[in-house]
């Protein structure tokens, strides 16, 4: 009954509704039968295999309630952390014995230590990245900074980690950097700048487009979405309509100042301080 519940919660959708169940002696006979609804491919890994649990046919192996709420955190983190090795470390340090929805950036730091083998105040530039107003950081928050940088935090090579770390400081100290900043901010910011000036700020409205270019042309401000995907393990970076793809971020800006005949960066107000 549990399995069913959750798959109902899952899909929207009444099971077995196309064979016409009309009483519960013929419910009965599907379910003994070991007929189960389909479970939809956009499923979780974690979710099916709760659904499959709480549906064996055989009782002894049906988790108990008190399980399945322990289990139901694993299946939301899936769903609330969209990079394998980030959500495993979140799981790891942050789901005994329940789901920590906020933790503190002291303590999330301390945690990135561990795993990098880098000193707790390498990671002090990133606070602004990750943190908020009361010093905490959210499960969103930590899944938005994965998704713009990545998660080579989690190498288990400390040269790499290092220089994962170095890169990210690159960017985030480079002028035309302006952190996460809506398109009206970006137009303020921009407003009465002479042609070329253009900004890099970060952007949570689409997974697949982490980063956004704003840049003064001719007659108005102009809005373009970076692309970064994932191939062998690498990240590459792209536009629609510029030619090529690079292996980071600070290539394409270098890329785009070439083809737009950009002159200035925009100076940012420093939101991030260091």
């Amino acid at each position: 009954m549990k399995g069913i519940i959750l798959w109902e919660l899952l899909t929207l959708e009444e099971p077995w509704k196309a064979e016409r169940i009309d009483t519960l002696a013929q419910l009965f006979h599907n379910v003994c039968s070991g007929n189960r609804p389909k479970i939809p491919k956009n499923c979780g890994r974690r979710l099916e295999e709760l659904i499959k649990s709480c549906w064996a046919s055989q009782r002894n192996l049906r988790p108990h309630f008190e399980e399945i709420v322990l289990l139901l955190d694993k299946v939301l983190l899936e769903y609330r952390i969209d990079d394998t090795a980030a959500r495993n470390l979140w799981s790891e340090y942050f789901l005994d014995p329940e789901l920590e929805e906020t933790v503190s950036w002291e303590h999330l730091k301390k945690v990135l230590s561990v795993v990098s083998d880098i000193e707790q105040s390498k990671f002090d530039n990133l606070s602004p990245l990750l943190m908020d107003k009361e010093k905490n950081v959210t499960i969103e928050s930590f899944n938005c900074f994965i998704n713009w940088f990545g998660s080579d935090f989690f190498s288990s090579d400390q040269n790499s980690c290092q220089k994962y770390l170095s890169e990210i400081q690159t960017v985030i100290f480079k002028p035309w950097f302006h952190n996460l900043i809506e398109t009206n901010e970006a137009n303020s910011r921009l407003a009465h700048k002479p042609k070329g000036t253009f900004l890099i700020r970060l952007s949570t409205k689409f997974k697949e487009f982490p980063f956004t270019f704003s840049f003064v042309s001719d007659s108005q401000t102009n809005h373009i979405r970076i692309k970064k995907e994932e191939i062998d393990g690498r990240s590459y970076y792209s536009i629609i309509g510029h030619n090529g793809s690079y292996r980071s971020l600070i290539d394409l800006v270098e890329a785009l100042i070439q083809q737009y005949q950009l002159v200035d960066p925009c100076g940012s107000p420093r939101a991030i301080k260091y």
